[in-house]
């Protein structure tokens, strides 16, 4: 999960139940290794929370910085989809995007999960700065081995073709904040999730707004430029 750039792009998701098989074979033989030959653009995992009726994806892309989401490349992407990509598009349910500018990061190491915990301050808070998010993961290294962590600010962005709007907003005026920790394994994200929202609590003052715990489920690596993957069906 070590994050390497300054920012990464959190995708939320679920689908179509009767579409699911082909959302999966599409997700993994196009679009995330497409995403990934966008210059900038450094990684992209997918994750699964099995059993889960709401947010089951989770799409997680390292940036080298924000201003990628803004490129040529990638707008061209959102905005000229493939026709398979297109016609996925109807099957997305519960869509939610939030690009983050990392705050603070520690570990280097991938873990086979991850935490998401999307919180939010209060609406008269000052932002946190990157000294307290420094803190913050020192106090969450004190409760566990976690391989890496992360803490990105989320900043606004242009509206997306699938984006529903988000439940931080509409729970809080104040800053938002994404925090992902990586594990060994869901069973022991899951020990340490109390102890994670009491630290956020108390350290970021924070309001936790969503926890989930997901399985890494593919991971695929920037390739260098070249053409758009071709549709794999």
């Amino acid at each position: 999960m070590s994050l390497e750039g300054s920012a990464c792009l959190a995708i939320w998701n679920d689908v179509d139940s009767a579409r699911e098989a082909e959302y999966n074979r599409w997700h993994a033989s196009e679009h995330v290794p497409e995403r990934c030959g966008v210059p900038g653009i450094l990684e992209g995992r997918r994750y699964l929370a099995a059993g889960s009726d709401h947010h089951r994806y989770l799409t997680l892309y390292d940036l080298r910085d924000l201003d990628v989401l803004a490129s040529p490349p990638y707008r061209e992407l959102v905005q000229s989809p493939t026709p398979w990509s297109a016609a996925m598009r109807p099957a997305f349910r519960n869509f939610l995007r939030e690009p983050c500018r990392i705050l603070a990061r520690s570990g280097s190491g991938t873990g086979e999960a991850v935490a998401s915990i999307r919180f939010a301050l209060a609406k008269d808070a000052m932002p946190m700065t990157a000294v307290g998010a420094e803190r913050l993961l020192a106090a969450l290294s004190a409760i566990g081995d976690f391989p890496a962590l992360a803490v990105g600010a989320v900043a606004s962005a242009e509206p997306h073709p699938l984006a529903l709007g988000s439940v931080a907003e509409a729970a809080s005026e104040g800053p938002r904040y994404l925090l992902v920790a990586a594990g060994s394994s869901c069973p022991d994200l899951a020990k340490r999730q109390t102890e994670l929202a009491d630290i956020l609590a108390r350290e970021a003052t924070a309001t936790t707004i969503e926890v989930k715990l997901y399985d890494l489920a593919t991971r695929v690596r920037h390739p260098g430029s070249g053409p758009r993957a071709r549709p794999v069906r």
